[in-house]
Parts: structure tokens; sequence; C-alpha cells
């Protein structure tokens, strides 16, 4: 699927004219960003995945990725609560950090 994804945008290297010129270093980008994305999902997210799923120490404990959905998330929708009522007490705040940053 990868090199389907970088074959792809090849042809758009070759472009010849003002848009071939245009969008070489788009192409380039795209390009090289698949193929380092390809590689990080054959390597690394793997290793990641075996430290991050061990196999529980105790018998009688569950690993962590066996809790239900709704136990792991419980402390991100508090994050997420918590968040969303200080951003709804100060609108106008808010608004202004948007307006800044767009």
């Amino acid at each position: 699927m990868t090199l389907s994804l970088a074959a792809v945008f090849i042809p758009v290297l070759f472009m010849g004219g003002v848009l071939g010129r245009l969008f070489r270093e788009f192409s380039v980008t795209i390009c090289v960003a698949i193929l380092i994305s390809g590689i990080v999902s054959v390597t690394l997210t793997p290793m990641l995945c075996s430290l991050l799923l061990k196999k529980p120490h105790n018998h009688g404990e569950k690993p962590r990725s066996a809790a239900p959905p709704s136990a792991r998330s419980s402390g991100c929708s508090t994050a997420t609560t918590a968040t969303l009522q200080i951003v709804l007490r100060h609108r106008p705040a808010t608004m202004a950090a948007f307006r800044r940053w767009c």
C-alpha cells in the first residue's frame, strides 16, 4: 500500500513545464513522508505495541488493555469535561485567542 501511494506521486515529480516545477517540491515531500510512514509502521509501531501490551506479572491481574473502554476513557472524559467547562466560562477570551492564531 505504501509503495502504491508513493508510486502515484512519482509522475508528478517528472512533470514538465511551469506546473511541473510548481508541484516538484510537493511531490518529493509527499513521497518521502509516505515512505517514512511505511518504515515506521513496519518497524517502530510493533516495538511500541510490544512495550505497551506487556503480559501482567501476577496471574490474577489483568493487562491495562483488558479494561473495558469506559474504564480506560474515564480519565480522558474527565479532562475533556473540565477543559470544556473552562472554555465555556471564558468565551470572549477563547474567541480572542482563536482569532489571534487564525
